[in-house]
């Protein structure tokens, strides 16, 4: 017989073994659990002003992400290989990176340290990059955590699920994160 963990033994878990100045802790946001810092930037990211002419590459962390964020790059800039050796961060944003981790205290911590504009305020660089055209806009989150005129299908831009053999992902997400 397998034995579950009950919530509180999960969240003791998260708070013992994933929390650091980089993430101080974990809420719970329509039932998924999300770096407490989410909270701060749901409402933004769920009114969020969706393009048409945007594609969204959504995946869960470990599927396979990176390389089609390149592959896709790529193949909407015409193969431009002098483009493509921009940090990908700028390319194509993640765009809820900023929740992920907080680089406020880091910041705090050591003055002279510099947090590139597409971690430190991840929501502000893809606003600011979509000014200058279509966008590859990287996301890690649920369905029910993306911006609302996508969940309503108010806007239609081009969207890219990305998906992994999910005892594959276990094993890459548990060496990713040691």
């Amino acid at each position: 017989m397998t034995a579950r963990l009950t919530e509180e033994q999960l969240d003791e878990i998260l708070q013992r073994d994933f929390t650091s100045s980089f993430r101080r802790g974990y809420v719970k946001v329509k039932g998924f659990t999300m770096p407490k810092r989410f909270e701060e930037l749901q409402d933004e990211i769920h009114n969020w002003d969706v393009r048409n002419e945007d594609i969204w590459i959504c995946s869960f962390p470990k599927t396979g992400t990176t390389w089609t964020q390149e592959m896709i790059w790529m193949i909407v800039n015409n193969l431009d290989f002098d483009g493509g050796q921009v940090n990908l961060g700028i390319r194509s944003p993640f765009l809820e990176v900023s929740a992920l981790y907080d680089f406020r205290q880091l910041k705090k911590d050591i003055p002279d340290f510099e947090v590139p504009p597409f971690l430190d305020d991840s929501l502000k660089f893809v606003k600011d990059r979509c000014k200058i055209g279509p966008q590859c806009i990287k996301t890690h989150l649920p369905w029910d955590l993306l911006p609302r005129e996508l969940q309503a299908s108010i806007k239609s831009p081009k969207i890219i699920y990305v998906t992994r053999n999910p005892k594959d992902t276990c094993i890459s997400y548990f060496n990713h994160s040691r």
